[in-house]
C-alpha cells in the first residue's frame, strides 16, 4: 500500500511540472486504503491528454476510465514501476452525494477552496483547515455519519488543530443538538446548491462512457488441479478487482445461465463448495446422457458469454473458477467417460474464450500434501493435459504454483495488470 503514496507523488508532480493548479481532498497516508480526490482548477477535458501522456512516460497507465454522475472523472491505475494500483477521482468543482441523498447531488458555492491553500508534510496542496473542515462535515451530514457530540469533537480536533475557528462554530460542538443540527444543515445548504439527476441524466452518462471512456473490464479464468491454490489465488485477485473496478462477478465452473442448474451456483457461491459433494466420486454417465449432457454444458458456455460479455462491456471483471478447459482435463468431473474428438473440435473452434486464462501448476507432492481430494498420480495426469492444452490456447499463462501463496499473488497480479493496461 506503501507504493500508491509514491504513484500520488508521482500525479503531484505531473500537476506541478504542467502549472496544473490542484488540491487534494483525501488524507493521503503511507497506506492507501482507498481513492484519492482531486480537485483542479482548470477544466479535465483540456488537459487531459497531455495528463495521460505524463501519466504514460512515468510508467502509470489507465485501467479503467469513466465519468460520474457527480462530473467527476475516475481513473484507475496501475504503475509497473511499482506493480500497484491507484485509484482517483478528478472534480472540476465540490460535488458531493451520498446513497442516502441520491439522486440530489450539491454543488459547494461561495466557497474559494484555492483560497488559501496549504501544503502538507510530503508536498501535497491541500485547503486551508477551515475549508477541509466544512467539506468533510457536509460528507459526514450527507452520509448520516455524525451520530454524537463525541463524533464532532472529534472531526473538529482532527481537521483544525491548527486553526482558530470563530465562536459560533464552537457552539455547536459544546452543545449538539436536534435544532443545532437544523442549524448547521441550513448554514451548509447556504453553502451549497441542489440538483436532482433524472434517468436522462443517467442514460446519458452511460452512453458516454461506452463511447468515449475506456470501461471494458476481463473476463479471467484460473485453472488447475484440485489443491493447486486457486481459491486463495482467487480471493486475493478479487480484492484488486474490487478496487480497480469498484466490482466484480464471480462464476463457478460455466455461467449456468440455464435454470437447471442454478441451484447448485446458488450453493457455491453462499458457501465456497463446501456443501458440494466431491465431483469425482460419481459413476460417469453411459455414452447417451454423456453426449446430451455435453449438449447442454457446449451451448451453456456458448450462450453464457453473451451475458459475461455484457458484464466487462460496462466494465465489470468477471471471474471464472475453472472453465471449459477442465472439460478437456478432467471429464470425470463432468461424469464423462472420456473426450472424443469432435468434442474437443467444437470446443476449441466454436467456443468464446476468456481474456487471461491462469494455469495453476506445482509438482504432484505439493498438491497432495495441500488437499488429498486426488491421488498422486491423477495429480501427475491433470498436470499433463493441461501442460497440454496451454500449448494449444494462447490465452493460458502459466503460474507457478509451488511457490508461497504471497509469491504466486504477486506474480500473477503482476502478469494480469499487465495484460490488461
Amino acid at each position: 500500500m506503501e507504493n500508491r503514496k509514491k504513484i500520488a507523488l508521482l500525479i503531484h508532480q505531473i500537476f506541478v511540472d504542467q502549472n496544473i493548479q490542484y488540491l487534494v481532498l483525501s488524507n493521503v497516508k503511507d497506506s492507501i486504503v482507498g481513492d484519492i480526490d482531486f480537485l483542479i482548477k482548470n477544466n479535465f477535458r483540456s488537459i487531459r491528454q497531455v495528463f495521460l501522456t505524463e501519466l504514460k512516460k512515468n510508467g502509470i497507465f489507465v485501467i479503467l476510465e469513466k465519468k460520474g454522475l457527480a462530473g467527476n472523472i475516475t481513473l484507475s491505475l496501475f504503475s509497473s514501476n511499482y506493480n500497484e494500483t491507484l485509484r482517483i477521482d478528478i472534480y472540476n468543482s465540490i460535488v458531493l452525494t451520498s446513497n442516502k441523498t441520491f439522486p440530489k447531488i450539491f454543488f459547494l458555492k461561495n466557497i474559494d477552496f484555492f483560497d488559501s491553500s496549504l501544503t502538507d508534510e510530503n508536498g501535497f496542496s491541500t485547503p486551508s483547515h477551515y475549508n477541509s473542515f466544512i467539506y468533510t462535515l457536509f460528507r459526514k451530514l450527507l452520509k448520516n455519519d455524525i451520530s454524537s457530540k463525541i463524533n464532532l469533537i472529534t472531526l473538529y480536533n482532527s481537521i483544525n488543530s491548527k486553526s482558530q475557528i470563530n465562536h459560533k462554530y464552537l457552539k455547536w460542538f459544546e452543545d449538539f443538538n436536534d435544532s443545532a443540527r437544523i442549524e448547521l444543515i441550513n448554514y451548509l445548504e447556504s453553502k451549497s446548491m441542489s440538483k436532482n439527476l433524472n434517468f436522462i441524466h443517467l442514460m446519458f452518462n452511460k452512453l458516454h462512457n461506452m463511447i468515449f471512456n475506456k470501461l471494458s473490464a476481463p473476463h479471467i479464468a484460473f485453472i488447475g488441479p484440485d489443491g493447486c491454490g486457486k481459491s486463495t489465488l482467487i480471493d486475493n485477485i478479487q480484492s484488486d478487482l474490487n478496487y480497480l473496478y469498484g466490482n466484480f462477478n464471480y462464476i463457478h465452473l460455466r455461467p449456468t445461465i440455464i435454470p437447471a442448474t442454478r441451484n447448485i451456483k446458488k450453493a457455491i457461491l453462499k458457501d465456497k463448495i463446501q456443501e458440494i459433494p466431491n465431483p469425482h466420486a460419481y459413476k460417469p454417465y453411459n455414452n447417451l446422457l454423456s453426449f446430451i449432457k455435453f449438449i447442454f454444458i457446449f451451448f451453456d458456455y456458448l450462450f453464457g458469454y453473451i451475458f459475461i460479455k455484457a458484464k466487462t462491456l460496462k466494465g465489470l471483471p468477471v471471474i471464472s473458477d475453472r472453465y471449459f478447459y477442465d472439460i478437456m482435463v478432467d471429464p470425470k468431473r463432468f461424469r464423462f467417460k472420456k473426450i472424443f474428438y469432435y468434442q474437443f473440435f467444437l470446443i476449441r473452434i466454436f467456443l468464446p474464450r476468456p481474456d487471461i486464462t491462469f494455469l495453476l501448476f506445482a509438482p504432484s507432492k505439493i498438491i497432495y500434501e495441500r488437499k488429498k481430494d486426488l491421488i498422486p498420480k491423477e495429480i501427475d495426469r491433470q498436470n499433463k493435459e493441461y501442460m497440454s492444452i496451454s500449448k494449444t490456447f494462447g490465452e493460458i499463462q502459466l503460474i507457478d504454483a509451488s511457490l508461497t501463496q504471497n509469491r504466486v499473488y504477486k506474480n500473477t497480479k503482476s502478469v494480469l495488470l499487465n495484460m490488461i493496461k
